[in-house]
């Protein structure tokens, strides 16, 4: 008996549409500008990046450190918040393709994006004790939403939050292709180009968070918010079901 073919499998082997390459690449760019934005103007905390969050959480602990402690313990808990709150926005019977399938997801990771901008810009330049933990957890909570949005895209080894997997995948491609003489996985240059491109949402959001502080935030809502218009626009253009009228 033949075994069907896994569907995640076989997507990845056929190569990402380019479409949801673009969109990967620009939620990676704002996954790396939220994580520059976060840890220079909220405290030294990653809310995107909760493998580095979770180190700076252990040597907080070990250097008795309550403050920075508790900023990365917020920015973990809102994180997983958001990947819960994927698991209950998220439809189950999905009547489109994913990144459109996404959409109410989209939409409250930019709505907790745009409420940190906001909240930020009341704050002041530095915000101090509550609103800085707020603030911190809006931001986890769109980054744990996003990180769930991009696995459900089906490509294997792609993360726009974590780039360790992605790095690692992509070197090994590469020098399986170089040193082996095979053929490189499909996903592999999208797997290096999304590292990269995360980079540059990093540097992008350090000098704006330098120079404009709050305003920063701007660039991650409006990246976030091109990909919602989008997904809100081909679903728009979808026909009506049969019955629907």
């Amino acid at each position: 008996m033949v075994r069907p073919a896994d569907p995640v499998t076989a997507d990845t082997r056929a190569g990402l549409p380019a479409r949801s390459t673009v969109v990967l690449a620009a939620l990676a760019f704002s996954a790396g500008g939220v994580d520059a934005v976060s840890y220079l103007g909220l405290g030294h905390v990653f809310t995107a990046n909760m493998t580095g969050n979770t180190v700076l959480l252990a040597v907080a602990a070990a250097e008795h450190s309550a403050g920075r402690a508790a900023r990365s313990a917020v920015a973990l808990g809102a994180f997983c918040a958001g990947v819960a709150l994927w698991v209950l926005v998220s439809p189950r019977r999905r009547p489109s393709k994913w990144p459109d399938s996404e959409l109410p997801a989209l939409v409250l990771g930019l709505l907790a994006l745009s409420a940190m901008a906001i909240g930020w810009a009341f704050a002041g330049p530095r915000p101090e004790a509550a609103a800085r933990y707020l603030l911190i957890a809006a931001s986890a909570i769109a980054m744990g939403l996003q990180s769930a949005i991009t696995e459900a895209s089906g490509a294997s080894g792609i993360s726009t939050t974590y780039m360790t997997g992605t790095l690692t995948r992509a070197i090994r491609g590469i020098t399986h292709k170089l040193a082996r003489g095979g053929r490189a996985e499909d996903e592999t240059h999208v797997r290096g180009g999304l590292w990269l491109v995360y980079i540059a949402g990093a540097a992008a959001g350090a000098f704006a968070e330098r120079a404009w502080h709050a305003g920063a935030v701007v660039i991650p809502v409006a990246v976030t918010a091109s990909v919602a218009l989008s997904a809100l626009w081909r679903l728009a253009r979808l026909p009506s079901a049969p019955g629907s009228r």
